[in-house]
């Protein structure tokens, strides 16, 4: 399967049909979309930091995080070039880049106090587990604080074959394979019906 161009053809067939920003992105609402970036907010402080958005799509954490009023440094990316050029024009003050970073050929630089990632382990791609893998793998070294994201749990009563769901437990023991003792796993449900957040915590030696 070509990862990048079956989500390409994911979301440009949302983006044909959608208005809002959390149609082009595949949630139920609005009010889902920000109980979400609510879970971010609530694993680590943002104020002052430097914030990687992986998979920023249309820049709608930025614009989260400009609400709350809270001073913060940004780079979103994203490897859709269509949700690029949206976030910028909604966004013209903040910092996106059309890149796929998570490609194995790709060498991250810099590194960033908080790395965030909404919905981008949730498409069904046949080898997800190794995704995650491989993503936290690469971003752990690129981090002095945390990394947060969510999934979808197998517990959810409306699931859908196009989307992929793990138990938390499941991930939260993959999690640790990778993390070892430098981070701490955290992990935060029942704020929506079909979705969780993972926390990992740097661990200070």
């Amino acid at each position: 399967m070509d990862k990048r161009l079956y989500i390409d053809n994911y979301y440009k067939g949302k983006m044909e049909k959608a208005n809002e920003e959390y149609q082009i992105l595949g949630w139920e609402s609005r009010e889902a979309h920000y109980k979400r970036f609510n879970m971010f907010e609530s694993c680590f402080d943002f104020n002052g930091k430097k914030v990687l958005d992986v998979g920023c799509g249309v820049g709608s954490f930025y614009s989260y995080l400009k609400e709350r009023g809270i001073d913060f440094k940004y780079t979103g990316v994203d490897l859709l070039k269509n949700m690029i050029d949206i976030a910028k024009k909604n966004n013209p003050d903040g910092n996106f880049i059309c890149e796929d970073i998570l490609n194995d050929k790709y060498s991250i630089e810099n590194v960033y106090d908080i790395i965030v990632m909404s919905g981008i382990f949730n498409l069904k791609l046949g080898n997800n587990k190794k995704f995650i893998i491989s993503t936290i793998k690469k971003l752990i070294e690129c981090t002095k604080e945390g990394i947060i994201f969510n999934l979808l749990h197998t517990d959810s009563d409306d699931k859908e074959d196009l989307y992929y769901y793990i138990h938390h437990e499941e991930a939260v023991s993959l999690l640790k394979e990778v993390c070892g003792d430098t981070f701490k796993i955290d992990y935060i449900r029942g704020y929506l019906i079909n979705d969780y957040t993972i926390c990992l915590r740097k661990n200070a030696f």
